[in-house]
């Protein structure tokens, strides 16, 4: 494998028909753990499974942290020996309840209009930075824009924190991770294709 920091690990995900929405959330949950296990086999690492905090944040085993997302069709992981953050979604313009939790006025101006890839660069990677602290989306409002969005990141502020988000886009979806001080990150989509 190629020299990196950070390790990312995506596949596609199909729903077992019929389920109900709570085995959906398991089936997904467990797609992410199986994905998170080939991770940790391709470091050389003795898989483990993740303990969690209070807030439902994964805790470092050895000096490895790890972070999981997963959406409708979709599932991601990622390691590193530093804190981070992983999330995919679809590229969509969703409809957020209370858009201003989502963009304020100054993240408007640096990203002009919002279209589907816009929302969802801005959604993921700021997914991605609250993962960091375990805050979840409910500190979605702290977290903002700070420059214009570049081809493959954003910067952002959650509170007194900068953070970067290094972004994965495909035709389909948008895969970020921020993890701060990592800048070689290693995206393999299982099977190779993607």
């Amino acid at each position: 494998m190629v020299p990196m920091d950070v390790l990312v690990l995506m596949e596609r995900f199909e729903a077992p028909e019929p389920i109900s929405t709570r085995e959906l959330a398991t089936a997904k949950s467990q797609a992410a753990s199986r994905l998170l296990t080939r991770a940790m086999e391709q470091l050389g690492l003795q898989p483990w499974i993740p303990e969690k905090d209070s807030r439902g944040k994964p805790q470092p085993r050895d000096g490895w942290h790890v972070s999981k997302s997963h959406c409708e069709d979709c599932v991601a992981v990622a390691l590193a020996r530093v804190p981070l953050g992983v999330d995919v979604e679809p590229i969509r313009l969703a409809r957020v309840a209370g858009w201003d939790r989502v963009i304020d006025d100054t993240e408007r101006g640096f990203l002009g209009s919002v279209d589907a890839l816009t929302f969802t660069r801005l959604w993921t990677a700021k997914e991605a930075a609250l993962k960091i602290s375990g805050q979840g989306i409910a500190e979605l409002s702290q977290c903002r824009v700070m420059a214009p969005i570049e081809s493959d990141c954003l910067r952002l502020r959650h509170g007194e924190l900068e953070r970067q988000a290094v972004q994965h886009i495909t035709k389909d979806h948008v895969i970020s991770v921020c993890s701060p001080g990592s800048d070689r990150i290693s995206w393999l989509w299982l099977p190779e294709s993607g």
